[in-house]
Order: structure tokens, then C-alpha cells, then sequence
């Protein structure tokens, strides 16, 4: 069998036809736009921690309140919060690996992007029919509309950002140097190295 990277096999085993992007909103170079959105998402990921806080000390002053509490809800809003802690701690770890040109970092965040995908559209699933059950206050409402807001936001980040990275594993695994070698005694030589 030929040298085919991983990478290779999956595209050709899943027969998706996504665009290659050469530059981030079409006008930044990929890797400059790979580190914009990069530090984007980890803004999006502090401010989905705190969203999912609120839910979390509405069940204190719940608790405060009436002695009692949903014990599914705070099983949820505790996986929600442990699932945006981890993706915060992945973008960080994006970031370091598009500074440095790491593919293999970058590939791993990749296949990352696409379970937490599921994840976060499971959980907000999970999030809104809760919410709906509960509709007996009247700042539910308001919750719902900006968890649902703040979801949606970044969701059609992260969508951007894995057509980004994936983008930026395939560019680094075929990315090519020139090294051009000039010697007086001879004509110029052009080396490409892998």
C-alpha cells in the first residue's frame, strides 16, 4: 500500500468533499486566521463557563428558597460545565499548536472539534427541554433566549473553526520549504525539502 497518511484514509472513507480553505475569512492568511479564531473560541469558551453558571446558582438560591432541588438539572449543568472546561482547555492547547505548526496537535484538536460538536448539541438539547419542562418563572425566559443565543454563536464558530483547522492539518502536512542554495562557484540550485 502507498505511504497515505491518516488523514487521507478518513477523507477517502467518509467521501466528504469539504473546501480546503486558503485563507480565513477570505482575506487572512490560514494560519494568522487559524490563530484569530482561535483566541476567539477561547473567549466564546469563557463565555459559555459563564452562561452555564447561571443555571448553577439559580439551583442555590432554589435550594435556599424552597429546600430542594432538581438533582437532573444539577447533573446537567455540572457535565455542561465539565464539557465547556475541557474545550476551554483544548483551545489552548489549539493555539499553542497553531504558534508552533504542530499538525499532529492541530489534527487531534480536529477530531476533538467534532466530538464536542455532539457533545455541546446533545447538552443543549438536553438544556432547552429541561428548561421547557420548567417553565413556571418568569426569568426562564430569558435564560432560555441567551443560552440559546450564546449556542447558537458558537456553534456556527466552532462549524468555521473545524473547516479552519482542517484546512490548517491538511496545508501543515503538505506544507513544503524552499531552501534556495547559492554557491558562487556554481549556477543557483533550488532544494525542496519535505
Amino acid at each position: 500500500m502507498e505511504n497515505v497518511s491518516r488523514y487521507e484514509l478518513l477523507r477517502n472513507k467518509f467521501r466528504c468533499q469539504c473546501p480546503y480553505l486558503q485563507k480565513c475569512c477570505c482575506c487572512i492568511p490560514l494560519r494568522m486566521g487559524l490563530l484569530f479564531c482561535g483566541y476567539l473560541k477561547l473567549v466564546s469558551a469563557v463565555v459559555l463557563i459563564g452562561t452555564a453558571f447561571m443555571p448553577l446558582a439559580w439551583m442555590v438560591v432554589m435550594l435556599k428558597m424552597e429546600n430542594g432541588f432538581d438533582v437532573v438539572t444539577l447533573l446537567i449543568v455540572i457535565l455542561s460545565i465539565a464539557v465547556l472546561v475541557t474545550d476551554l482547555v483544548f483551545s489552548i492547547v489549539f493555539i499553542v499548536s497553531a504558534h508552533k505548526k504542530s499538525r499532529k496537535a492541530m489534527q487531534a484538536y480536529y477530531y476533538y472539534m467534532i466530538g464536542l460538536l455532539v457533545a455541546l448539541t446533545i447538552l443543549f438539547v438536553l438544556f432547552i427541554i429541561l428548561f421547557m419542562v420548567s417553565l413556571n418563572h418568569w426569568y426562564d425566559n430569558d435564560l432560555i433566549i441567551s443560552t440559546s443565543v450564546v449556542y447558537i454563536l458558537d456553534t456556527s464558530l466552532h462549524c468555521y473553526l473545524t473547516m479552519l483547522v482542517r484546512s490548517g492539518v491538511y496545508k501543515f502536512e503538505n506544507d513544503f520549504n524552499f531552501r534556495y542554495i547559492r554557491n558562487i562557484d556554481v549556477d543557483p540550485v533550488c532544494v525542496m525539502e519535505s
